[in-house]
């Protein structure tokens, strides 16, 4: 038999059919030019559904099938003692609606069967099983149903009225339980919405269809507001369940999925979804998932308790058929989509997309090609990976800075089992063998300070760890082709047990080698090696280094064995793998420990070595007020002011400070500096940063000694995202600034990066004295813009004259 799942639980479209229909029909209400009638479009909706829940099965089969059989409708060798004896119930009971089906379109109709199959659904349909979870009355059962209702609904209806009554009262209470309680939003919104609405086309109901319209589909496929308790999508991609956890995974695609359903289902008829459901589908996909794939591996700090599933490490390619999907009905991001699933799809990740962020859920990755990086931090405002339902059984740990490397992408393929989720990848964490959540379905953050600033190329994530009686400072710094990581005032008074900062825990895939002072060698199979100070170490394409002044070393290569049962439901086999584990020891009750490392992807042994030896990246400060790293091979600076107000000294002597506490990404060059800034504590207003030197230079807008400015910050839906300050030394085009003139500079200059040059001229009538410009322009292909201008004890605004000409 041909059967349309995966699995259990989870139902496959038949993209043919589904293509098929999709070419015949416009977008927004209309099908071959022509504006349908309610009338045509549940003709074509109940076509549409035949299409999409079509298959097939064998005589032989079915002779198997009604073997077992019994006159109450039931199946002898069932048993019916739990769920999985009722989901079989419906999948025998789909082989026959197909057989039927195909028997029938040859001309030979098979009575008997489908009084057979009446029997068997109205039986099952009267026990109205439930096994105390929700979720198989209002989804899982519906899922299995649609092949039976959407095949062989009509005939049921004339031949057999009253079973197939109970059949659509069953997708009616699904419509019902959705109006009061629609579990949350999100994913289960999307789903209980795509059944009911099954229901509500067989059953020719024009209300319900528009009400699910609305008040189901409508609302799943809304982007929520940043503050939203609701599951479902944020501006930013990220795509939340079960609160504000990060759930981009099985969530995620369930969503799409359902979403994507119903949008090509009702395309082109009365109930059409329209662009919202394109801006939905799109978001998730290529501002969300584009964050967290590697080839077709998905970042498990966006899977939830379904990391501890078997087969959870290839979750990317889940969202193949979706892009295609998403293709079909026209998306305008056509080829952003194809690069997305050439990505997924290929045999190496050669993803180029640069930085991206994820801020509310805390999340930021960087992706060059053969190389992917991420960092999960969560906060009062979101969620560590859950546990529930029997998985997730050691997510304790899940969302402390979680901070994977992958050159090769199998780095932890499988190895759920065999983690010590104590170390997980990049968190710091006591190891007493406490890794159990502390409640099921997901446990918020107490700190408040999480986040990330970037310029699409870097980025700097930091953090307040407080967990456990552990308190301390976090940050990563992403620059190009280079991950630094820093700790500092890491306490725990109160430990029983050593506190450990992870730099990996990975599959080992070769042999590792190391080097500190004088020693220097591999560990081929098995090893534990511990030292003091300064050192290198380098594993599966990976290099590290630990500059002097950290605590102790600790690696390991040794064979590890555990069950997928011991993390959730999984098999209880025991099977085993070679791990890779590198850390820092910080001892029992560390008071006002810190940390600092390098990790560079794609070297060989030789070469990390060499790096480890000139890193290129200078680590400016480390300690309770700011931690500070310099890549000046691209002229990039991130700095976390951890308290604010004490001025941070770069190279050269100047100074950067700033009124709060915040992260500031700095970009030089060409004279020019570039300040992009983020509030890692959520709240609106704006930062003032203070330079402790005059700008000066033909290209600069001269200003006082110190220089301050002030920069808005993200409000809103951004709240908590990066914003991009006018470069000083230079006058942007979309924003004029604070300046000082009056006698003796009736002209000043400044050139752009866009190619155009700027004169400014002060207006005749302006009396010598401080005055301050103000406004906003784009400009376009010359010409002159006017603003107007407060002159101090003035009665009335003047002007600023700019006039802007292309660069000669």
């Amino acid at each position: 038999m041909i059967r349309s799942g995966r699995g259990r639980g989870l139902m496959r479209i038949r993209v043919a059919g589904c293509l098929g229909w999709l070419g015949m029909t416009g977008f927004g209400g209309v099908v071959s030019g022509t504006a349908m009638t309610e009338g045509e479009a549940l003709a074509v909706l109940k076509e549409r559904l035949a299409a999409e829940y079509g298959g097939s099965s064998s005589a032989g089969e079915v002779a198997g099938i009604l073997a077992q059989l019994e006159a109450a409708g039931t199946f002898a060798d069932l048993g019916y003692g739990g769920t999985d004896a009722y989901e079989e119930h419906l999948e025998r009971l789909t082989d026959m609606a197909w057989w039927y089906r195909q028997t029938a379109d040859a001309g030979a109709a098979d009575a008997a069967l489908l009084a057979d199959l009446a029997d068997g659904l109205d039986w099952w349909l009267r026990e109205d099983f439930t096994d105390g979870n929700w979720w198989w009355r209002m989804i899982g059962f519906p899922r299995r149903l649609a092949p039976i209702l959407n095949t062989v609904g009509e005939e049921l209806e004339a031949a057999h009225g009253e079973v197939h009554s109970r059949l659509l009262a069953y997708y009616s209470r699904v419509h019902d339980e959705l109006l009061v309680d629609p579990r949350g939003g999100g994913a289960n919104l999307a789903d209980m919405s795509y059944f009911a609405l099954q229901g509500a086309i067989h059953e020719e109901s024009i209300a319900r269809i528009d009400t699910l319209r609305e008040e189901g589909f409508g609302a799943a496929l809304a982007i929520q507001s940043s503050s939203s308790e609701a599951d479902g999508l944020r501006v930013d991609g990220a795509l939340m369940a079960h609160g504000p956890q990060l759930y981009n995974g099985t969530y995620g695609h369930e969503h799409l999925r359902s979403g994507l359903h119903g949008m090509a289902l009702l395309r082109g008829t009365p109930w059409d979804l329209g662009e919202a459901g394109m801006v939905f589908a799109e978001t998730l996909l290529l501002e969300g998932v584009a964050a967290l794939v590697h080839g077709d591996w998905l970042d498990y700090n966006a899977m939830g308790r379904a990391l501890a599933r078997e087969g959870s490490h290839r979750q990317g390619a889940a969202f193949l058929d979706d892009i295609d999907r998403l293709l079909a009905l026209g998306s305008t991001r056509g080829a952003e989509l194809e690069a997305l699933r050439d990505e997924i799809a290929g045999d190496d990740a050669t993803t180029g997309g640069g930085v991206r962020s994820l801020w509310t859920a805390g999340f930021v990755s960087m992706q060059q090609p053969g190389f992917y990086t991420s960092v999960r931090m969560v906060s009062q405002r979101n969620e560590y990976n859950e546990s529930g339902g029997g998985q997730g059984l050691k997510n304790r740990y899940f969302g402390d800075g979680v901070n994977f490397l992958l050159v090769h992408g199998n780095e932890y393929d499988g190895i759920q089992p065999l983690w010590n989720y104590e170390r997980l990848p990049g968190i710091t964490a006591e190891q007493d063998g406490t890794t159990s959540p502390e409640t099921d379905w997901g446990v918020r953050g107490r700190n408040r300070f999480a986040g990330a600033v970037t310029d699409g190329t870097a980025a700097v994530a930091a953090m307040r760890l407080e967990h456990d009686g552990l308190r301390g400072w976090k940050a990563w710094f992403l620059f190009d082709g280079i991950v630094v990581a820093l700790g500092s005032d890491l306490r725990a008074p109160e430990s029983t047990a050593p506190v450990f900062t992870t730099l990996n825990q990975a599959l080992a895939s070769t042999e590792a080698r190391y080097g500190h002072g004088g020693d220097a060698g591999g560990i081929p199979e098995e090893g534990d090696l511990q030292w003091d100070g300064s050192g290198w170490a380098w594993q599966g394409g990976i290099g590290y280094f630990i500059p002097a002044g950290n605590d102790v070393v600790n690696l390991q290569r040794q064979i590890v064995s555990g069950r997928w049962s011991e993390i959730g439901t999984g098999s209880d086999t025991l099977f085993s793998r070679e791990v890779f584990t590198l850390g820092l020891d910080h001892g029992v009750r560390p008071d006002g420990a810190s940390y600092a490392y390098f990790a560079f992807p794609a070297v060989d042994a030789a070469a990390a070595q060499a790096v480890a030896a000139e890193p290129g990246v200078e680590i400016l400060r480390r300690d309770t007020r700011a931690l500070v790293v310099r890549h000046p091979g691209s002229g990039r600076t991130g700095i976390v002011f951890l308290r604010g107000e004490e001025p941070v000294l770069l190279p050269g002597g100047m100074t950067v400070a700033s009124d709060r506490q915040a992260l500031v990404l700095l970009r030089e060059g060409d004279g020019l500096y570039d300040f992009y800034a983020a509030d890692p504590l959520y709240e609106a207003g704006t930062v003032t940063l203070t330079l402790n030197r005059p700008l000066e230079g033909t290209d600069a807008v001269p200003g006082a000694e110190p220089t301050a400015f002030t920069v808005p910050l993200p409000t809103g839906d951004h709240q908590g995202g990066t914003t991009r300050a006018p470069a000083i030394g230079e006058l942007a085009p979309d924003l004029l600034r604070t300046h000082r003139g009056g006698a003796g500079s009736p002209e000043l200059r400044a050139r752009s990066r866009t190619g155009w040059a700027y004169q400014l001229e002060q207006s005749p009538t302006m009396e010598a004295g401080s005055w301050e410009a103000h406004g906003e322009a784009v400009p376009g292909t010359g010409g002159e813009l006017e603003f107007p201008i407060a002159e101090p004890g003035a009665g009335s605004p003047d002007f600023y004259r700019i006039r802007i000409f292309p660069e000669p």
